[in-house]
């Protein structure tokens, strides 16, 4: 149990754990530990890791099973609109968006980010150009 590693207080590893990402945490800080991280930075990175999973969490933002490239990005749109203005700002969600991006990291070593979810909306447009090629180019 990594998180038990990190952290003492019961009420912040319950808090962890619940949530659309809560399994995902903890291989996350098995990761980060394997990888040299201090146990300070495992912190830091696991609490602002916990705005993704409480917006995922919201029934509002539609999250199903498996955590998508889309998911992140609506997350990102979301989080500074809701975030409490305790100073810089945009220095908040640049840390917030640098643990994120290394959380993505460990889901695409691991394989558990859907790597196709960016491609769907160039799909129809690749599919109809490969057809043109085959039908006037005859490539």
């Amino acid at each position: 149990m990594a998180l038990e590693q990190i952290f003492e207080c019961q009420r912040n590893i319950s808090r962890l754990r619940s949530g659309p990402l809560g399994k995902l945490l903890e291989g996350f800080c098995n990761w980060l530990l394997g990888h040299g991280f201090s146990r300070s930075t495992i912190r830091k990175h696991l609490f602002r890791l916990f705005h993704l999973n409480r917006h995922l969490g919201d029934p509002e933002c539609g999250f199903r099973e498996s955590l998508s490239s889309r998911d992140v990005k609506a997350s990102f749109k979301v989080y500074p609109l809701r975030c409490r203005n305790r100073g810089a700002l945009e220095e908040h969600v640049r840390r917030v968006r640098y643990s994120i991006n290394r959380f993505l990291d460990y889901l695409r070593v691991s394989g558990l980010l859907d790597p196709l979810s960016d491609q769907e909306i160039y799909q129809p447009l690749v599919d109809a150009y490969l057809k043109w090629m085959r039908d006037y180019q005859h490539a």
